[in-house]
């Protein structure tokens, strides 16, 4: 708008913008987690195998060697036929298609968002008896802005801990630090549980490619 730029110009190009960042991070964090997956399949094996020997040779005498073999099928399953891997999780949650359309109807919110909001808020208002209309109309104006800064502070608090993750995994030397940046972002928008999710899924990739001194300080 300060180019001089009409708002449904201002608007399209925002959206097709904000659609190429996030696609372009999430084909970059992919392509590295499967360029770097043998190397974390090695390492994971080779700390199963650490691990599963002193459960043997330690003070408490386990024999585990059926974990290693899990560990081994389990990777080659996912090596051999990655969609097969994960077909259990993903109809777990939703088929395909149902992932598909619940992307395409985000989008198509998030445009209309950007552009009607005003008017679709108008409306929804209008529902309400004529005497409620104001009260209504405060309280959701009120609403949103309280929306709004709760974004801002997630989406600032995602910024800073993925930057420093990212940064701090490739000091590290961990192979797929930019991957693990990413995660730790996009699981900062679920609350409560998506950090420790994440952090788990941090130390578990140093554990299994640096050891635990690694993990440890991650």
């Amino acid at each position: 708008l300060r180019w001089g730029a009409s708002t449904t110009l201002a608007w399209v190009a925002t959206f097709l913008f904000g659609v190429l960042v996030v696609t372009s991070i999430l084909v970059a964090a992919i392509s590295e987690f499967s360029s770097n997956f043998d190397t974390l399949s090695e390492q994971a094996l080779g700390g199963v195998d650490e691990f599963t020997d002193w459960l043997a040779t330690g003070p408490l005498k386990m024999d585990a060697g059926g974990l290693n073999e899990a560990v081994d099928n389990a990777l080659e399953t996912l090596k051999d036929d990655p969609s097969g891997a994960i077909t259990g999780t993903v109809s777990v949650l939703s088929t395909t298609s149902s992932l598909l359309a619940a992307g395409v109807l985000t989008l198509l919110t998030t445009l209309f968002l950007m552009k009607d909001r005003e008017i679709m808020w108008l409306w929804f208002t209008k529902l309400f008896p004529s005497g409620a209309q104001p009260r209504v109309d405060a309280a959701g104006r009120a609403g949103w802005e309280v929306l709004i800064s709760y974004t801002r502070v997630t989406l600032t608090s995602a910024v800073v801990d993925s930057t420093v993750i990212g940064i701090a995994s490739w000091i590290a030397g961990l192979p797929v630090a930019f991957a693990l940046a990413v995660v730790v972002f996009l699981f900062a928008f679920i609350p409560t549980v998506g950090a420790i999710f994440s952090g788990l899924l941090v130390v578990a990739v140093a554990l299994v490619s640096q050891g635990p001194t690694t993990a440890l300080v991650m």
